[in-house]
């Protein structure tokens, strides 16, 4: 018997899927390096640092890898305590 649109099309999105299972996963070479040394590396962060520098603020130094709660201010993230009782 004949296969319906439906069933084609499943079909083939389940074939797809399958292949896409088997890709590398192209951002595992970025994934293994820490955010601080892969800015150290990237050409384009002084144009971060320029748009933000232009607007008024003063651009993040990045040297660790300790989140962004380093770099905000004490009242724009919400303290465990707020989140408790969320």
């Amino acid at each position: 018997m004949a296969m319906s649109a439906k069933e084609r099309k499943q079909r083939h999105l389940e074939r797809e899927r399958e292949l896409l299972r088997h890709l590398d996963d192209s951002t595992y070479a970025y994934l293994s390096t820490p955010f601080c040394q892969q800015v150290a590396r990237d050409p384009n962060w002084s144009k971060v640092t320029l748009a933000l520098e232009l607007a008024g603020f003063e651009g993040p130094v990045i040297e660790t890898d300790e989140g962004p709660e380093k770099f905000t201010l004490e009242d724009a993230l919400p303290t465990d305590e707020d989140r408790a009782h969320e």
